[in-house]
C-alpha cells in the first residue's frame, strides 16, 4: 500500500552538495554524513546508498537504532559513528560490530571496557569533552581520572577521536560563546593528545565549517548542508559576503508531494471546514489534500500555508486536520482530481522552500525536514537521478488485435478493472465482453487496451472500442479507465489519457456519470459534453 504523499530524492543534488562541501573542507578533512532523524526526513535506506555512490564512507547517527538502519543500508565498507544514546546492550552490539561511539561519562566508559573484555574486541570510542554546551561531555576536572583509566585499560579501547558539540554556530548572537568553546576545546584536546594516541579531532557542524573555518579539523559532521539547506539565513549571508556572490551552491535534495483527492464547489455565505474559521465571501472551488498534521504537515499552517498546483501558488484555508488539508483553487479553472500538489519543492518556475515553509509554521528547517519522516517509510521515497529515474519503473503496455494480451494478462486486467472501477464499474462478465470486443475475440471492429504496470502489478487500465461508424459517430468509445486507489496523485490517469489520445486514430467519445469526479480529468484533455444523452432501457425479457 502506498501513502497519501511521497518524497522524491535527487541524486544529482546530493552529488552537487557533497562536491561543494568537500571542496570547502579541503583534502585533509573527512566529511561525516549526519543521517540522524531518518536522514533529516530523507530516509536512511534511500539516502545512505546514494551518498555512498557519491563517494561518502562515514556516517554519523544519534542512536543504536539509527546505526542499525545505516548498517543495513550501506553497500560499501563505510564507518558508522553513534553520537548519542546507547544502553548497555547497545554498547555490546556496537563493540561487536566495530561501530564507534561517543563516550561522555564514566558509566559508558566502564560499560565499554566490560563489553570489550568479554568480547575480546576493542571498543572504538570518541572522547567527548564538555566545552560549554552543558549537555554531555567530560569536565576538565575529570580528565586526569579519564586518562588514567584509558592508559590502564588501553588494550580494550581504540580511541578514534576527541570531540565536542558547539552551542549554536548558526547564530552570530552566540559568537563569543562559540569562540570560548573553540579556545577551551583546543586546550583540552591538546592536553589529551600529549598522553593519548589520537588521530582525529572533530568539532565542526555545517554552520561551523562556514562561520568558523579554524575548526575544520580531521573530520566534520555535516548534516543539513548535504541536503541542500543552509543552517540559517545568517550562515548563508556570511557565505555570500565571503564569496562576493549571490548564487546558491547548494541544491535541494527533497521534494514533498501529494495530490488532489477531492474537489468541492462552495457557495458564497457557506462555512468551509471545521468551525467558523473560513466563510466563503464568494462562490469558491476547494480542493482536499490527503495530508494533515498526522503526516507532518503542521497545524500551524492553518489559514497561512501555501502549496503549488498547476504551476500556481494557492492558499491553505481553514484548519489543517489530522489527515486532510483544504486549499482554495478558485483561480485554477482546469484543476482536476489526482493533480500533483507540491508541499515542499518546485513546480514550474515556482518554489516552496523548507525555509519559507518553516517561517509560515514558525519552526526550524531541521524540524520541518524531519516531520514527514515521522509518518512515512522509506518505501515511499522516490529517487530522481537527473530528474529522470525513480525507484519503481512504470511500464505501459498497448494491446491490439494484432498484439493481444496473454491469458494470464487478460485475466489480471479484467480483475483489476472489476476491483478498481468501484461504483462506476460493471459485472466481471461485461468487462470481459468489452475486452473481447476490443481484441476482436468476437466479430467486431476491434479496439485497444492500454495498461500501466509498476513492477509486476497493474496500476492503471484503459479499454477503447472502435465503433466502425466513421462519419456518423466518433470512431472510438473509451469504455473503461481505472487507476489503483493507492496510486492516485502519481500521474497514472494522465499517463493513460495521454497514451490513449496519442495512439487512437479518430474522435473519442466516453460516457461519464454527472457525479463522477474523473470528469475533471477528461475536461482537462479537451473532452466536452455538448449533447444530452437519452436512453430507452428495455426489459431483456420482453420483445
Amino acid at each position: 500500500m502506498n501513502e497519501t504523499s511521497y518524497i522524491e530524492i535527487s541524486k544529482s543534488a546530493i552529488q552537487n552538495n557533497i562536491r561543494y562541501i568537500q571542496k570547502l573542507l579541503g583534502k585533509n578533512c573527512l566529511l561525516s554524513s549526519v543521517v540522524k532523524g531518518n536522514a533529516y526526513g530523507h530516509g536512511i535506506d534511500t539516502f545512505v546508498p546514494l551518498a555512498e555512490s557519491c563517494g561518502l564512507r562515514h556516517f554519523s547517527v544519534y542512536s543504536a537504532h539509527e546505526a542499525e538502519k545505516v548498517k543495513k543500508a550501506i553497500r560499501c565498507q563505510s564507518n558508522i559513528m553513534v553520537m548519542g544514546a546507547l544502553n548497555k546492550t547497545e554498547v555490546q552490539w556496537a563493540v561487536r560490530n566495530q561501530i564507534s561511539f561517543f563516550v561522555f561519562d564514566f558509566r559508558r566508559l566502564y560499560q565499554a571496557k566490560q563489553v570489550a573484555e568479554t568480547l575480546a574486541k576493542k571498543a572504538h570510542v570518541h572522547i567527548e569533552l564538555e566545552t560549554g554546551l552543558n549537555r554531555t561531555g567530560f569536565e576538565n576536572e575529570e580528565l586526569k581520572q579519564l586518562v588514567d583509566y584509558l592508559l590502564k585499560n588501553q588494550n580494550f579501547f581504540e580511541i578514534k577521536g576527541i570531540c565536542s558539540h558547539l552551542s549554536g554556530a548558526e547564530s552570530i548572537s552566540n559568537y563569543k560563546r562559540i569562540k570560548n568553546q573553540i579556545k577551551k576545546f583546543t586546550k583540552l584536546s591538546a592536553n589529551l593528545e600529549s598522553v593519548l594516541t589520537v588521530s582525529t579531532k572533530h568539532l565542526a557542524c555545517s554552520a561551523a565549517v562556514v562561520m568558523y573555518p579554524e575548526v575544520r579539523y580531521q573530520l566534520a559532521r555535516i548534516g543539513i548542508m548535504q541536503y541542500g539547506f543552509w543552517p540559517s539565513k545568517e550562515v548563508q549571508v556570511h557565505f555570500w559576503g565571503l564569496k562576493k556572490a549571490k548564487d546558491d551552491p547548494l541544491q535541494r535534495v527533497l521534494t514533498w508531494k501529494t495530490y488532489v483527492s477531492a474537489l468541492k464547489h462552495v457557495k458564497a455565505g457557506e462555512f468551509i471546514g471545521y468551525g467558523t474559521a473560513v466563510l466563503a465571501e464568494e462562490d469558491m472551488k476547494v480542493a482536499a489534500l490527503p495530508v494533515g498534521y498526522a503526516n507532518g504537515y503542521s497545524r500551524a499552517l492553518s489559514n497561512k500555508g501555501k502549496v503549488l498546483i498547476n504551476n500556481k501558488r494557492v492558499d491553505v484555508i481553514g484548519y489543517v486536520n489530522m489527515n486532510t488539508t483544504l486549499v482554495n483553487v478558485t483561480s485554477l479553472p482546469n484543476v482536476a482530481l489526482d493533480d500533483e500538489v507540491v508541499l515542499i519543492g518546485s513546480q514550474g518556475e515556482l518554489n516552496i522552500s523548507v525555509s519559507s515553509f518553516s517561517e509560515m509554521s514558525n519552526v526550524l528547517n531541521y524540524e520541518t525536514l524531519s516531520a514527514p519522516a515521522r509518518q512515512y517509510s522509506e518505501a515511499y521515497c522516490r529517487i530522481s537521478i537527473h530528474c529522470k529515474i525513480k525507484i519503481k519503473q512504470m511500464t505501459t503496455q498497448v494491446f491490439t488485435p494484432q498484439s493481444k494480451p496473454k491469458n494470464n494478462e487478460k485475466e489480471a486486467i479484467a480483475d483489476f478493472l472489476f476491483e478498481h472501477l468501484d461504483q462506476y464499474g460493471d459485472a466481471l462478465t461485461d468487462i470481459v465482453k468489452c475486452m473481447n470486443y476490443a481484441m476482436q475475440e468476437s466479430e467486431s471492429p476491434g479496439g485497444y487496451i492500454f495498461a500501466v504496470k509498476d513492477d509486476e502489478n497493474y496500476v492503471g487500465v484503459v479499454v477503447v472500442n472502435k465503433t466502425g461508424m466513421s462519419g456518423y459517430i466518433p470512431e472510438n468509445i473509451l469504455v473503461y479507465i481505472a487507476t489503483h486507489g493507492n496510486y492516485r496523485g502519481k500521474g497514472i490517469g494522465k499517463m493513460l489519457m495521454h497514451k490513449t489520445i496519442e495512439t487512437v486514430e479518430g474522435d473519442i467519445a466516453l460516457h461519464v456519470e454527472a457525479n463522477n469526479p474523473a470528469k475533471h480529468l477528461y475536461e482537462k484533455y479537451g473532452f466536452t459534453n455538448p449533447y444530452l444523452e437519452m436512453r430507452l432501457k428495455r426489459n431483456k425479457n420482453t420483445k
